[in-house]
C-alpha cells in the first residue's frame, strides 16, 4: 500500500511537472509570439525606451549596423500618433521589414528593417550642385551628376530641410515630406526645377533692373559705358559704338522707367553648362529725343513711349560666373501685365532718370 501511495505521488509530481513546463512553455511562447512581440515593441515606442527599441530592431536586413544618428531620425519621424500608427503597420510588410525567428515558437523576434536611401540625380543642369540636409550635418557635391547618401534610414516619412545650391541656378531652400516606407527616394534636379523657384524668377529680374539702372547710370556719365552691367565685353563696347555714331546728331536724349514685371509664366529654359532663359518683360521706360538734322540744322523732338514690352533672352556665362542678357526684343505684341496670372514685379520709389544735353558736354 506504501508502494502504491509512493507511486501516485510519483505520477502526480512528474504530472505537475510537466503540467508546469507546458504552462510555462505556452506563458514563453505567447511572450515571444508575434502579437505579444509587437505590442512590446509599440509600448517601447510610446514610452521613448530607445535601449528597447534597438534591442528589437538591432541591425538592418542587409545585416548593416544601426547607426545612431539613423535611430535618432527614425524616433523624431514618430512624433504624432498617425506615424506610430503606420510604423506599427509597416512592421508585418516585406518590403519595409523582415521579421527574424517569424516561424519559431520560443526564438525572440527580431524586426529588421529594410535599408532605405536617398539619392539625387541632375539632368541637363551644370555641375557643381550641393546640397544640405540641415541637422544632420550632411552635404554632397554632385559632381558625376547623381549621388546616394551613405546615411542609411529605416522607412518611415522623414520631414527634412533641404539647401541645394547651384553655381548657375542659385540656392534653394526647402522643407519637404520624404517617403522612405515602400523604397527609397530621389530628387530629380532639372533646369525646369530651378526656374520654378520664386529666388530664380526674382534674381533675373533684378539682373534686368541693374542693366538698366547701370544704362541710365552711363548715360549721364557723359555716354560712358564701360560700366554697363548684365552684358558681355562685346555686347557692352556695341552699345558704345552706336551712341558714339548717333551722338554728332543727338541734341539731348532723356530716359526713365519706374516698373519692371516678369510674366512668370513665359519663362522657358534651354538646358545645358551655359543654359539659356526667355521671358516676357514689361518695363514702363519712356524716351524722348532731340535730334538735328544734317541739312538745315533743325532740331525734331523724338519720343517713343509705347515699346514697353520685350522678350528677354538671358545666358549663363561659366566664364564670368553669372547670368547675361543677350536680347531685349522689344519687336513683339502689347501686353498687358494685368492680365498676367502669374508675375514678378518691380517698382522703384521713384523713377530711375537718365539726362544727357550736347550742350552740356560742351559746357563741361
Amino acid at each position: 500500500m506504501t508502494k502504491m501511495k509512493a507511486g501516485w505521488k510519483k505520477i502526480l509530481f512528474l504530472s505537475g511537472f510537466l503540467l508546469t513546463i507546458v504552462l510555462a512553455s505556452g506563458c514563453y511562447w505567447r511572450y515571444q509570439s508575434l502579437p505579444a512581440q509587437m505590442a512590446r515593441l509599440e509600448t517601447a515606442v510610446n514610452k521613448h525606451q530607445w535601449t528597447v527599441v534597438e534591442k528589437m530592431i538591432p541591425r538592418f536586413a542587409n545585416g548593416r549596423k544601426i547607426s545612431k544618428g539613423s535611430y535618432q531620425l527614425f524616433e523624431a519621424q514618430l512624433a504624432t500618433k498617425k506615424a506610430k500608427q503606420v510604423f506599427m503597420q509597416q512592421l508585418t510588410k516585406p518590403t519595409a521589414y523582415q521579421i527574424e525567428n517569424k516561424m519559431s515558437w520560443f526564438k525572440p523576434k527580431k524586426f529588421l528593417p529594410q535599408a532605405r536611401y536617398l539619392s539625387w540625380s541632375a539632368s541637363d543642369v551644370p555641375s557643381k550642385t550641393t546640397i544640405y540636409i540641415s541637422g544632420q550635418n550632411q552635404l554632397w557635391q554632385l559632381s558625376n551628376q547623381s549621388h546616394q547618401t551613405q546615411q542609411t534610414y529605416l522607412p518611415g516619412q522623414y520631414q527634412l530641410d533641404l539647401t541645394i545650391n547651384n553655381q548657375c541656378y542659385g540656392k534653394v531652400t526647402q522643407h519637404r515630406q520624404v517617403n522612405l516606407n515602400q523604397h527609397n527616394y530621389q530628387l530629380k534636379l532639372t533646369p525646369d526645377y530651378f526656374i520654378n523657384q520664386p529666388d530664380f524668377q526674382k534674381h533675373r529680374l533684378a539682373d534686368v533692373l541693374t542693366y538698366y539702372q547701370s544704362l541710365n547710370q552711363s548715360i549721364n556719365q557723359q555716354l560712358d559705358f564701360s560700366h554697363l552691367e548684365g552684358v558681355t565685353a562685346k555686347d557692352r563696347a556695341e552699345v558704345a559704338r552706336v551712341f558714339a555714331m548717333l551722338k554728332p546728331n543727338l541734341k539731348a536724349y532723356q530716359q526713365q522707367f519706374q516698373e519692371l514685371a516678369m510674366n512668370v509664366d513665359s519663362l522657358k529654359i534651354d538646358g545645358g553648362q551655359e543654359p539659356q532663359v526667355t521671358f516676357d518683360l514689361y518695363i514702363d521706360l519712356k524716351q524722348a529725343v532731340q535730334v538735328i538734322a544734317k541739312t538745315d540744322k533743325t532740331t525734331f523732338e523724338l519720343t517713343n513711349d509705347d515699346r514697353q514690352n520685350a522678350t528677354v533672352t538671358m545666358q549663363y556665362s561659366t566664364d564670368e560666373k553669372q547670368w547675361l542678357i543677350q536680347t531685349l526684343d522689344f519687336e513683339t505684341y502689347e501686353q498687358a501685365p494685368s492680365e498676367w496670372m502669374h508675375k514678378r514685379q518691380v517698382r522703384l520709389k521713384q523713377p530711375n532718370q537718365a539726362n544727357w544735353q550736347a550742350n552740356q558736354q560742351q559746357e563741361t
